[in-house]
């Protein structure tokens, strides 16, 4: 018994870069001098309610990471650096998953 196959060419754009091949900082520098304790007292103040809402720890908060949200040339202009963001759901690294290869 013979099989009928057809083929399918899907016109795929490249993969996104991964992250050792996209900027890590543009040279810029913070624009207000009280960003860095606001977010520290909203870290602060919204732990116990993150922690209730995530007793596993999967969760993570960050401040002023580049975040790459759609390709652009130069990548910077594809990145937005949030003062403060909170990612649920999100595992715990452990020491070997940071590692990174070069």
């Amino acid at each position: 018994m013979s099989e009928n196959h057809t083929r399918i060419d899907l016109d795929l754009p490249p993969p996104f870069p991964e992250h050792t091949q996209l900027p890590e900082s543009d040279d810029t520098f913070v624009k207000n001098f009280q960003e860095h304790p606001q977010c520290l007292i909203l870290t602060d103040s919204l732990g116990p309610v993150l922690e209730k809402l995530h007793p596993d720890g999967n969760y993570t908060i960050g401040q002023d990471c580049g975040i790459y949200w759609r390709e652009t040339e130069p990548p910077e202009q594809g990145a937005q650096a949030p003062d403060w963001f909170y990612v649920p759901n999100f595992l715990t690294p452990t020491p070997y998953s940071l590692l990174t290869t070069p």
